[in-house]
């Protein structure tokens, strides 16, 4: 009886060596979409990443919006082919 004793705390103290008493460490992503108006512009809108920063450019605010908050989420979403889709 004292023989499985010592074996089932062995065993629960083989337990303990793994545990890690540090939290995991929390990875955010942070993402800003900045949005600015060029009436110049000699497309619709225009969205590019730099760094953590969406930019996108709009020839005239709201239209496009949704179309080049698209490329801030999907990125080339239209690949090859140039499209006026939810502008």
């Amino acid at each position: 009886m004292i023989r499985l004793a010592l074996i089932m705390t062995a065993v629960m103290l083989a337990g303990c060596d793994q545990f890690d008493p540090d939290p995991p460490k929390r990875v955010t992503d942070v993402s800003t979409i900045t949005i600015d108006v060029d009436p110049q512009l000699e497309t619709p809108g225009w969205a590019e990443w730099r760094g953590n920063v969406c930019r996108i450019t709009l020839r005239r605010y709201p239209e496009c919006l949704a179309h080049e908050v698209r490329h801030c989420f999907e990125h080339d979403w239209h690949p090859g082919r140039r499209t006026g889709e939810d502008c």
